[in-house]
């Protein structure tokens, strides 16, 4: 492990707030130097078993594309250091000063996510870039080569699914040059300077956060006057009509077959004539994917959520991911990374990489 000091001028661009940080960074890193074609950035804080389960198995289930895996744990927990895998293909960095705790001071958000997020781009070289909590695995074999041919006509930016109306950045891939815009970067922010008179796009934007009457939304005009950690590079390229696309998915609360759009509406079909009408270029995969669907095609799923004796959950926010044939190629647990809350996630995947 090499210590090294890194300045937060060399992470967020110089316009954006980033009060929240400090001045100067110190890391521990141990850095492979490798020409991949995707690299894949883990936030990890803590929770080793998890961290090394999603590794683990994106290193298994990617075989068509070249990887490298940038681990980043920002506890300042030497035992949990030295418990992360180490690999060829995997470069980890680990935070001195536990970030969560000093730098988690926006009751909105998580810049310390962002953070390490942040640090993890500046390390990484690759043409593509794929970012990951530590509480995701792969379904299907090949699905970061999945995402990434999403990355056309146009598209830089994809994921796996989404947060209110546009792509959830804890899951997505993005073409380098998105990431070397200067204007754009993780951190967080309250207001969302795109919707803003004047800004590029304005209008559209400004259209899709004032329909809450026509709707009766609750969240999604809310949670679109504010930015979320690397939400920045998403409204960036919709602001200068540039598409981006989101995958298929379903779930991420009590019900696992939830629509996203139902989060704060039951009319999907107006949804999607407000998005259209909006001019804003969010691209989704078709989602006709229900409760029952998964109920009859994906058993073990449901055995590993629901308990079969009540009928209740288990593990509460799961979401899963479809490939354009239908089949769950991604799932992301969510929420609540205790080991005691994840003991069902460890298991289930660790079964899937035993074929079991």
């Amino acid at each position: 492990m090499k210590p090294l000091k890194l300045h937060n001028n060399r992470l967020f661009s110089p316009g954006n707030t980033r009060t929240h940080y400090p001045d100067q960074l110190s890391l521990n890193i141990d850095i492979k130097k490798r020409n991949a074609t995707i690299d894949v950035i883990i936030a990890g804080y803590g929770q080793p078993e998890m961290t090394n389960t999603t590794v683990q198995n994106y290193l298994m289930f990617e075989q068509k594309a070249d990887i490298h895996l940038i681990i980043i744990e920002s506890s300042n927990n030497p035992e949990i250091h030295d418990q992360i895998i180490d690999h060829p293909k995997i470069s980890r960095i680990f935070f001195k000063e536990d970030h969560k705790i000093t730098y988690n001071n926006l009751g909105y958000a998580s810049p310390a996510l962002a953070l390490s997020f942040s640090v993890g781009s500046y390390f990484s070289n690759a043409e593509y870039v794929f970012f990951s909590h530590n509480d995701m695995i792969a379904y299907r074999k090949n699905f970061l080569s999945f995402l990434k041919s999403k990355l056309t006509n146009g598209i830089r930016l994809a994921s796996f699914t989404q947060r209110h109306l546009i792509p959830f950045t804890g899951c997505m891939m993005v073409h380098r040059d998105v990431l070397l815009n200067p204007e754009a970067d993780w951190a967080p922010k309250p207001n969302n300077r795109f919707i803003a008179k004047g800004n590029p796009g304005y209008k559209a934007l400004q259209k899709l956060t004032n329909f809450s009457a026509s709707v009766r939304f609750k969240q999604f005009p809310k949670a679109m006057r504010w930015i979320d950690c690397g939400e920045d590079y998403v409204y960036h390229e919709l602001s200068h009509n540039n598409p981006v696309y989101v995958v298929a998915s379903v779930g991420g609360a009590d019900d696992y077959g939830k629509h996203p759009f139902k989060y704060s509406s039951q009319n999907i079909s107006k949804v999607q004539k407000i998005i259209k009408s909006s001019d804003i270029k969010v691209y989704y995969a078709e989602n006709t994917y229900s409760k029952r669907f998964i109920e009859q095609n994906y058993p073990e799923l449901i055995e590993a959520v629901v308990d079969k004796n009540t009928g209740e959950r288990k593990d509460r926010y799961w979401r899963v991911s479809f490939d354009d044939t239908g089949q769950i190629i991604f799932l992301h647990r969510g929420r609540g990374n205790s080991l005691q809350n994840c003991y069902y996630w460890l298991h289930f995947s660790k079964s899937l990489m035993n074929g079991k």
